[in-house]
């Protein structure tokens, strides 16, 4: 297999949210876009996703979401709507669970100024995060993310097949915000790396090209008004 010199993901569609006067909150979001490295060359690298959800409170601080997702491709029963149920677990400001399918998150600040994170989608996403507030403005964290992206890769012989690219990473970084700027400075070590085009993961040792493993820095400046 020979990677494609560009990879590109286009997206767009609306979102809607609305609550009700008895507290539910309902809403959806559709996009229509192209992964590809070239976009839209046809019906074959273009991508749909829908979601619709309602959250129903449960006592003052806890809710119940209901969840009903699509999308043409998909890493499980791609093609057909997959409904889904979290709950929502919040005692106090300082712990939040949600605990279901298709996601599950946690939040928790053990004290002031430390707050845990753990994001984890089926099968194969985990986000973990751990940040420090050395003062208001100043922060520190260190995390471990394992996840992935895939592509509609024009002119493939099977047009069931993804580009897939798998990744790890153990990060750290420091951060600044002010009211309408923020600086960040992260870096970490990027391994388990690899790219293959198939059907779903259980073909990953098919058409497959591994990446070293290696360091990485990225710096950013984020601009809110």
């Amino acid at each position: 297999m020979q990677l494609p010199g560009d990879l590109w993901e286009i997206k767009f569609g609306p979102t809607y949210r609305h609550k009700f006067d008895n507290g539910w909150i309902a809403g959806f979001n559709v996009s229509v876009g192209s992964a590809s490295n070239r976009p839209f060359h046809s019906m074959d690298e273009v991508t749909a996703r829908a979601t619709a959800f309602l959250r129903v409170p449960q006592g003052e601080r806890n809710a119940w979401i209901f969840t009903l997702n699509y999308s043409n491709y998909s890493e499980y029963f791609a093609g057909l709507p997959v409904p889904g149920i979290d709950f929502l677990y919040s005692p106090n400001d300082n712990f939040t669970l949600v605990f279901g399918f298709p996601f599950t998150s946690l939040q928790w600040k053990p004290f002031e100024k430390l707050t845990l994170q753990i994001n984890y989608v089926p099968v194969r996403t985990v986000i973990a995060k751990v940040t420090y507030e050395i003062f208001r403005p100043l922060r520190v964290w260190a995390g471990f993310d394992w996840d992935d992206d895939w592509y509609l890769r024009a002119n493939r012989t099977d047009s069931g097949d993804r580009l897939f690219y798998y990744e790890k990473r153990l990060t750290g970084g420091i951060r600044f915000d002010l009211r309408h700027v923020g600086f960040e400075v992260s870096g970490g070590y990027a391994f388990d790396r690899f790219y293959f085009e198939a059907n779903d993961y259980h073909d990953r040792n098919e058409n497959r090209i591994d990446i070293h493993s290696g360091p990485f820095v990225i710096a950013k400046i984020d601009m809110r008004f």
